[in-house]
């Protein structure tokens, strides 16, 4: 028979796997941005950037005399003595930078070409074109896909893909998928529940054999 430590024990591990699955439901909205933004949406200070992570794990330290600024599509830092480096926006994974307070940061860098990462795209809530024309897919519901070759976001409604709007993904600014209900998609979530059950029968046993009136004198 387990002794009541163990069952504690079991109710503590079962609580956690409860946590795990409400926080496994509760996917994050991301942006995909030709501007490097951090995870609030806000623009990131490219002027006070320190490190460059990029796609193929080589990285590039910015020095004291060099500076961080984005051009079109372009990253460059300027300031050095060998002239300014050029990276295209597309081969970067991360940058590394420090805020006022000098506190360090480090932000993902994701653009419209990374959802072709994707072998279904998530659901999105807006798209921005470089021309500021902007399509949301919330008013009225539509769905997006990527064409076969990858250059192209598909939006149509109602899964009429041959009539569907074609938007040159190279022309697209900004793309934010959608924030779900997160409440929501947790109590809908089987694992939830399954979790729950468990921790509240772990949690029952813990109860009964911690009272002294039901816990047996060896």
């Amino acid at each position: 028979m387990l002794s009541i430590s163990h069952l504690r024990t079991a109710a503590l591990w079962l609580s956690l796997g409860l946590a795990g699955a409400f926080i496994g439901c509760s996917a994050q909205p991301l942006l995909y941005s030709r501007t490097p933004v951090d995870a609030d949406g806000a623009t990131i200070p490219l002027a006070r950037a320190t490190k460059i992570l990029f796609e193929d794990g080589s990285s590039y330290t910015l020095t004291s005399q060099e500076t961080l600024s984005l051009r079109k599509d372009s990253l460059r830092a300027s300031g050095s003595r060998f002239g300014t480096a050029i990276w295209s926006l597309a081969q970067v994974e991360g940058i590394e930078w420090r805020d006022d307070a000098d506190r360090l940061h480090w932000t993902k860098v994701r653009t419209p070409e990374d959802l072709r990462s994707f072998v279904t795209l998530p659901p999105l809530e807006r798209i921005v074109m470089k021309d500021g024309q902007t399509y949301r897919l919330d008013e009225p519901p539509s769905q997006a896909r990527l064409d076969p070759t990858g250059l192209y976001l598909l939006l149509t409604q109602n899964e009429d893909w041959e009539n569907a709007t074609q938007l040159e993904l190279a022309e697209v600014e900004s793309v934010l998928l959608h924030e779900p209900n997160l409440a929501g998609a947790t109590i809908r979530s089987p694992k939830f529940w399954l979790a729950a059950a468990a921790a509240g029968v772990a949690i029952l046993l813990v109860s009964r054999d911690g009272d002294p009136k039901r816990t047996a004198v060896r």
